[in-house]
């Protein structure tokens, strides 16, 4: 699971948010969206071409 979560944690904690804060959470969910959903369309395109 950390694995999963490795993107949005480490930009959560190069942008200096606390580990408890609301805006961490929302950040680390946003970045590891954008991220791995990159990385699956890449996965798709390569897939089915």
């Amino acid at each position: 699971m950390n694995l999963l979560l490795w993107p949005g944690d480490t930009i959560a904690t190069l942008a200096g948010l606390p580990k408890d804060s609301d805006n961490r959470q929302i950040l680390r969910m946003w970045a590891n969206t954008v991220i791995w959903g990159a990385i699956a369309s890449i996965i798709l395109v390569l897939v089915l071409t």
